[in-house]
């Protein structure tokens, strides 16, 4: 049975392949200078090793005994310094050809990385807007729960979430006191008793002071009582 790649081998494989056609890019784009070149050289090559083949015996001869021979210096030396022409040609078009592989290579690379980069941020966005969506699902369905005051506990963690700048402590919607979650109430503003909901503009988060001292009243009649000013838990 065939294994599957794991992440790390599929982001081996695109990067390679990523490399490769860097690489394969720059060859196709050089292909037929070097090919030119190799031609060239083989020419050169071929028409030296023909010369040397054809060379006279009696110039063999003085080579051997290191004498030059005119069929050397007229003919062999001008082939030999054309091939060493046409060697260093080509070799020098290789070396540029693997110097610009190279940065075709480190291009391609930076530009996959930045692409998976870019890829990566999309998909924590798609993330976020999902988690997002199912958040707010969840509290349209706690607001619209018929069993209003156990679904207020559940409001009542994400009002904290939402509220909560240190995750220890709120602020009393009405006093303005900060006191520690665990002793934060969920405060209806329109009470449920009368036809309040569990609609989040309907709720708050205060202290229990405020919220036995309100009791049944409305938000508005709470502080018509205590003349629209903050109140204090003391």
């Amino acid at each position: 049975m065939r294994r599957k790649r794991t992440r790390k081998q599929w982001y081996e494989y695109h990067r390679d392949q990523a490399q490769l056609q860097g690489r394969s890019k720059v060859e196709s784009e050089h292909r037929e200078e070097i090919q030119c070149l190799r031609g060239v050289r083989d020419d050169a090559r071929e028409a030296y090793f023909r010369a040397l083949k054809a060379e006279p015996l009696s110039s063999k001869l003085r080579g051997f005994f290191d004498f030059s021979s005119e069929y050397r210096s007229a003919t062999l030396l001008p082939l030999r310094e054309d091939l060493d022409v046409a060697n260093r040609a080509l070799r020098d078009a290789l070396d540029r050809l693997r110097a610009l592989q190279n940065q075709a290579e480190k291009a391609a690379l930076e530009e996959y990385e930045a692409a998976r980069a870019q890829r990566q941020v999309e998909r924590f966005e798609r993330e976020e807007r999902a988690a997002r969506r199912r958040y707010e699902m969840r509290l349209r369905y706690l607001e619209e729960s018929p069993a209003l005051r156990s679904a207020s506990r559940s409001l009542k963690e994400h009002l904290i979430r939402d509220l909560s700048e240190d995750g220890e402590s709120i602020t009393c919607f009405y006093c303005e006191q900060r006191i520690p979650i665990g002793e934060s109430h969920l405060e209806h503003k329109r009470p449920l008793s009368r036809g309040g909901t569990n609609a989040r503009g309907n709720l708050a988060l205060s202290c229990a002071t405020c919220n036995l001292r309100k009791g049944r009243k409305t938000h508005e009649e709470f502080l018509r009582q205590f003349g629209g000013r903050p109140l204090t838990s003391q």
